[in-house]
């Protein structure tokens, strides 16, 4: 609108066009004053003129009468194609239409369109803004394919302009959103924001923004929003846009809103409010009244929620505030006892969403209905319910192709699969539980997995109970956890309701569980573990999260008694303890935190070790991963040999370590600076197994950052994710500090070195789960290849390994190192380290008892064969 004034200025001493103008223009308008809006000419020697626009003055005009900025555009249309004047009309035009969408007045963009022929002004352009108006029509009617058919054809004329091909493709990113095709969507909004940063087109920059950031806020990265909001703000600042103001202003209230920054949150969305009515915005209004609707349910403040969600249903500002206000007053019936009226929101905004064919809407309307039901003791309503919830979470997976959004979005719908899975044990199905279980838990590995594999038929979907029977080994016991806590996108939220608003929690998330189901080829047994199972585990792990409490020497260099091997031990194994006794190959998939668990150390209540002496462990991120993927054999070429690598010049054992297990494997050996990542990734493509010594580091905030340090560099988990399959090596050992270690994001996803070496090929991954120690770890490592030179599978061969590792008295110890060849001094010094560290525990005889030098490593995937 700024430059508008620029654009007349060539006609500003026309008096003929001012006439026409204002002929044009209504009585009611004609009153305008209009002086204050033209630019102001201040005379200048030899006839110049000094130009001053005042754009605060426009600015003004716009927000205070945009109607009026409208007609006065339209005026200019029609004035300049009497003259002729083609490209000025087209410029007028475009503004009018502009202002439409700015005041969402849709019904008056689409009058506009219809009145227009593209030959009433003939040029492209004009043709080229009907479409483009056309679509956003087509949006704004929920016409999803018809827009989508316009916004394509559109981008692909070679004569568009720049700034309406950014334009197109930032509202094709609006469709795909409502279409929740996210990762599509966050796409083109990126691809938009490019194209008007090089317009230098400040307002598209904004929109773009905005809507990168409720991409975010759908995907619970409420700090990526605010921060893409914030950008946003500064341009609506500059171009003194108060209407994009306030809708900034309102999405910033609900990401501190789902933040618990309920202080924020309220003075935004109030602000919002406030300048919406000031505006007279409708929507915007509507929308802010049902955000503080909704911020209010949350604070128990029903009466208020009550009052601003009527307002809001009242003004009608766009059918998605509709449904959320319906689904409000549900939940806010449902708080106040009256099922009857609960369900009939909720049927309300069901329609609603089916009506617009939102998916994702309807899916939080079956979820609470199936609550509804569900506390209604109507558990066949509630289970259907549930179930239709979950076929269209289903659908809508299977249309977005980019695995970190899959994770993210996927993990926001957890309680939806977590309510299924309680509900069907309530019902006595443990079969139906385990299923669900499994739906619910690294369904975007299981995809990667099956992308890249060339039997996609053999992975990707998820194993139902009766095909994860079948699959199982007649001699292996399968141990499935499953948390049913809030989704990760929603923990700040539900940690406040459950302490301060706990009738609230228990309509919007399920029960905080942890339940044990134990899978036999025959049976399947489900055990609930004590309702403070996850507190229990949040004290179980150190301030830092890094590893168990306990479990890692001091700043002193000193360990204290591993007590929570104990307390974890009777936690997650006591109640299942007889099945136990008499198991020699037990799988376990874990859950949430106990990805972190070294569950081989765990003891009975007793202070005996909860597996059987022969028992051998297995870990895997599913059942499905492990039953297909990690049991299927790789097809190693004939001469295939292992590979070793070891770089660390700054530790004593590390290449020593390599040294050691290369002289036990055979092989090839790249050592010290021959291993680089360049020699890795191109002989390990066609080796048989491969052992990596080397420092490791796990980025917690990024976990594919995650990488191992070689010699020109850090191998990041990522790096290796990008490349095709290449391993054909059965076994990956990973002998690195934290290389186990993984982000468990929404829907039990692991992201790290674990994922990056399964997904490029491995069945199985041995790794470590904290900072382990060089001389145990160097240990351990020669048993473990010992053992496994023998013929023994690789699970039997860790076990034996910590086994001896942990029954060495300081003599022997000492004897070993000798047979190393190390020097005695250094020997003795590393005893007194070893004496020192171990001080004040109670078993000082077996010198490498403590859990922290044996149990930190894992065996994550298949068996393998020795």
């Amino acid at each position: 609108m700024n430059d508008l004034w620029l654009a007349a200025l060539p006609r500003w001493l026309d008096p003929p066009l001012w006439q026409t103008v204002g002929q044009a223009l209504a009585a009611a308008l004609a009153a305008r004053d209009w002086d204050d809006l033209l630019p102001h000419l201040t005379p200048q020697p030899e006839g110049r003129w000094q130009l001053t626009q005042r754009a605060e003055h426009l600015a003004a005009a716009r927000a205070a009468d945009p109607a009026a900025c409208q007609q006065w555009h339209l005026a200019f249309v029609q004035a300049l194609r009497q003259r002729a004047a083609v490209a000025e009309a087209v410029y007028h035009f475009e503004q009018a239409g502009n202002l439409c969408l700015a005041r969402l007045a849709y019904n008056e963009l689409a009058q506009l369109v219809t009145a227009h022929e593209p030959t009433y002004l003939p040029v492209s352009r004009f043709a080229h803004l009907l479409t483009y108006y056309r679509a956003v029509l087509a949006v704004e009617q929920h016409a999803w394919d018809e827009a989508a058919a316009l916004l394509t054809d559109l981008r692909r004329l070679p004569n568009l302009d720049a700034d309406l091909y950014a334009r197109s493709t930032n509202t094709l990113g609006v469709q795909a959103y409502h279409q929740a095709q996210y990762d599509t969507s966050f796409r083109y909004y990126q691809e938009a924001h490019q194209a008007f940063q090089q317009l230098g087109d400040g307002l598209g920059q904004l929109r773009a923004l905005i809507n990168m950031a409720i991409v975010h806020n759908l995907l619970g990265q409420f700090h990526d929003a605010i921060a893409r909001l914030q950008d946003a703000l500064t341009w609506a600042h500059t171009l003194h846009e108060a209407v994009w103001e306030s809708w900034i202003l309102n999405e910033l209230g609900i990401n501190y809103k789902d933040l618990g920054h309920w202080e924020n949150a309220q003075a935004h969305l109030e602000q919002a409010l406030a300048m919406s009515r000031a505006l007279n915005r409708v929507r915007g209004s509507a929308t802010a009244l049902a955000n503080l609707g909704e911020l209010f349910l949350l604070l128990g403040q029903t009466a208020a929620a009550e009052q601003h969600f009527q307002e809001a249903l009242q003004l009608a500002g766009s059918p998605f505030v509709t449904i959320e206000v319906l689904g409000n007053l549900g939940l806010l019936r449902q708080l106040q006892g009256q099922a009857a009226a609960a369900a009939d929101f909720f049927r309300q905004a069901l329609a609603h969403a089916a009506e617009i064919h939102s998916a994702s809407y309807q899916v939080h309307s079956h979820y609470r209905l199936g609550t509804l039901a569900w506390q209604q003791g109507d558990l066949p309503a509630a289970r259907l319910a549930f179930e239709q919830a979950i076929h269209l979470i289903e659908a809508l997976r299977s249309q977005i192709r980019t695995e970190d959004v899959r994770i993210h979005l996927f993990g926001g719908w957890q309680q939806v699969y977590s309510a299924l899975f309680l509900l069907a044990l309530a019902q006595g199905d443990t079969a139906a539980a385990l299923t669900y279980a499994e739906q619910a838990r690294a369904r975007a590995f299981l995809d990667l997995l099956s992308d890249r594999t060339s039997n996609p038929a053999a992975l990707g979907e998820p194993l139902t109970a009766a095909a994860i029977q079948a699959h199982l080994p007649a001699a292996m016991l399968l141990l499935v956890y499953f948390n049913t806590n809030a989704p990760a996108r929603f923990l700040p939220v539900a940690d406040w309701l459950r302490r301060y608003q706990p009738a609230l929690s228990e309509l919007l998330f399920p029960a905080e569980r942890t339940v044990l189901l134990v899978v036999t080829t025959q049976a399947i047994e489900a055990f609930t573990l004590a309702l403070d199972a996850p507190s229990a585990l949040r004290r179980a792990f150190a301030a830092d999260r890094r590893a168990l409490a306990g479990m890692i020497p001091g700043a002193d260099g000193r360990l204290a008694a591993p007590w929570v091997t104990q307390s974890l031990g009777t936690l997650l194994l006591g109640p299942v303890q007889a099945h136990l006794a008499t198991a020699r190959q037990i799988a376990i998939v874990p859950h949430g935190p106990l990805h972190y668990v070294p569950f081989a150390a765990l003891q009975t209540v007793t202070g005996a070790a909860c597996f059987a002496p022969a028992c051998d462990l297995l870990l895997a991120p599913s059942a499905s991963v492990l039953l297909t993927h990690s049991r299927r054999q790789n097809h190693v070429q004939p001469g295939a040999t292992p590979l070793v690598v070891g770089y660390a010049p700054d530790l004593r054992h590390a290449e020593a370590e390599a040294n050691t297990v290369a002289a036990l494997l055979g092989g090839q050996l790249l050592l010290g600076p021959a291993a680089t990542q360049e020699a890795l990734l191109r002989e390990a493509a066609t080796a048989s197994l491969i052992h990596l010594s080397c420092h490791g580091t796990f980025d917690a905030q990024a976990p594919l950052h995650s990488g191992l340090h070689l010699a020109d560099g850090v191998l990041t988990a990522a790096a290796l994710l990008d490349r095709p399959p290449f391993l054909q090596a059965e076994l990956v050992t990973l002998s690195a500090c934290e290389s186990g270690r993984s982000g468990v994001l929404g829907g039990d996803e692991l992201l790290g070195l674990v994922r990056a070496f399964l997904v490029a090929g491995a069945p199985a991954a041995l790794v470590s789960l904290w900072a382990v120690d060089e001389l145990s770890t160097r240990l351990l490592m020669q048993f473990f290849y010992a053992t496994l030179a023998e013929g023994v599978p690789a699970a039997a061969a860790l076990r034996q390994a910590q086994q001896r590792l942990a029954g060495l008295t300081a003599s022997a110890l000492r004897a070993v190192l000798a047979a190393e060849g190390l020097p005695p001094a250094l020997i003795s010094r590393e005893l007194a380290r070893l004496r020192q560290a171990c001080a004040t525990l109670s078993n000082r005889r077996y010198i490498l008892s403590h859990p922290y030098y044996w149990a930190g490593f894992v065996l994550i995937g298949s068996g393998v064969s020795g």
